[in-house]
């Protein structure tokens, strides 16, 4: 009888040292499989960070033909000097510039994962749970707010100072409505559906872990400061968990838009006749009391989630440094995290 004893082992195998029968070929065979798994698996995630790298920069690229068209058009200054036009621009560009764009790339994100939706606007499947979510969601967003107003006093002692855009309040009720508006509605649904939805849910596929870090991680890049990003990059991770958990974006939504109408009304607030010192008083007492409140619907939150599977990875058979670098190092990443600490370096002074 012949014998296979070629470079993958034997048909017949042979004893270990433990006097375990070991057959050679089948081993190496499955040896083999696993790398072709992992290999294939790279490849998607290269694809998906492709895509989101191509996403951001349609982003940024619609954002210069914007500023473009409205200098065409004689419009720029009046947008610069007139808040309420500035408003309405802006949420015609949030709309056309931001979602548009991760849409139709979020789209073929969902193609390349095999997933069948990659937005989540059905409700959340446990009512309860949502309820929590808002709390807990607000708890991360003001412990966000205490970590980026540790980070900027901690680099002013090294004499570095931060800034982030400017946007001037239109005056009276009807300016606070607009503020609303672009802020609270537009921005918070924007910005959810496309992280917390086009961007995440896909990733979802490879690990609900790398799937929230890497969109929390894209939504505080995207802010291109350092004052916005470490906020962004914390609350994201918050607004990510329980989007996973809740299975449905809306709570996020929900989160996003409460957190950006309680900034909207401190900054009305601050540009009133009211004393500074005591504004800023009452916002730190608030922001305090909501994480206390916040925190402990959080741990509610997270003993009633427990009670769902919600993970829809496939067997991934990569490290999470391994997945991390397939979906960064790919050119249109690159590229976009380059622009992007460009414009945060635009931000930040040294004395």
């Amino acid at each position: 009888m012949s014998e296979f004893n070629g470079q993958y082992g034997g048909f017949n195998g042979q004893y270990d040292p433990n006097g375990n029968y070991q057959n050679g070929y089948y081993e190496n065979y499955g040896y083999m499989r696993r790398l072709e798994k992992k290999k294939n698996e790279k490849k998607k995630i290269r694809k998906l960070g492709l895509l989101t790298g191509g996403a951001i920069l349609t982003n940024l690229l619609l954002q210069n033909v914007f500023i473009i068209a409205l200098n065409v058009l004689g419009c720029y200054e009046r947008y610069l000097d007139n808040p309420v036009f500035q408003i309405g621009a802006d949420i015609i560009f949030s709309v056309s510039c931001m979602l548009v764009p991760f849409l139709l790339f979020g789209n073929a994100m969902k193609k390349e994962a095999g997933i069948e939706d990659f937005i989540r606007l059905n409700p959340s499947h446990d009512f309860i749970l949502s309820l929590l979510a808002i709390p807990a969601g607000l708890c991360f967003c003001m412990a966000a707010n205490i970590v980026t107003s540790y980070v900027v006093i901690f680099l002013e002692g090294f004499g570095i100072t931060l800034s982030s855009p400017e946007i001037a309040n239109p005056e009276g009720a009807f300016g606070f409505f607009l503020s609303v508006m672009r802020v609270s509605v537009v921005a918070a649904l924007v910005e959810e559906l496309a992280f917390r939805g086009c961007l995440m849910q896909p990733l979802r596929k490879f690990g609900d872990g790398f799937a929230v870090a890497m969109a929390a991680c894209a939504f505080g890049l995207m802010h291109g400061n350092l004052i916005q990003a470490p906020f962004a990059l914390i609350s994201g991770l918050g607004l990510g968990y329980i989007t996973v958990k809740c299975g449905s974006v809306w709570p996020a939504v929900a989160v996003h838009a409460i957190n950006n109408f309680i900034s909207t009304v401190a900054s009305y607030a601050l540009d009133s006749q009211m004393d500074e010192k005591a504004v800023n008083l009452l916002y730190t007492l608030f922001v305090y009391g909501v994480v206390a409140v916040g925190g402990f619907c959080a741990f509610l939150f997270y003993m009633r989630a427990k009670r769902y599977n919600t993970n829809i990875a496939q067997d991934s058979v990569l490290q999470t440094k391994e997945k991390v670098s397939a979906y960064i190092l790919n050119p249109t990443m690159l590229i976009a995290i380059a622009i992007m600490l460009y414009y945060t370096s635009q931000y930040i002074a040294a004395s």
